[in-house]
């Protein structure tokens, strides 16, 4: 999954960037159908110095349709997360 293979990446970049620390983390948000509805939710990677990965979901919320239209329309969800709150 798209979502997954970024937190995955985000971990390695900060690995990469930051190697004298302990833990790395990759936080990736995303979009979903689940249920014929748009919903949102986030994986989180966590690596350790030996490289063993740990990672979850997050739980998932339908979009409200002003956010699905901005979408839709192009917008990515954090602009249209700005664009309505």
């Amino acid at each position: 999954d798209e979502t997954y293979r970024g937190a995955c990446n985000r971990a390695r970049n900060a690995r990469a960037a930051h190697g004298d620390a302990t833990y790395w983390v990759g936080v990736e948000g995303g979009l979903c159908q689940q249920g014929g509805a748009l919903v949102t939710m986030a994986w989180i990677v966590i690596v350790d110095a030996q490289g063993k990965m740990g990672s979850s979901r997050t739980a998932t919320f339908p979009l409200p349709q002003k956010l699905i239209a901005l979408i839709e329309e192009g917008h990515e969800l954090g602009v249209a997360d700005d664009m309505v709150f």
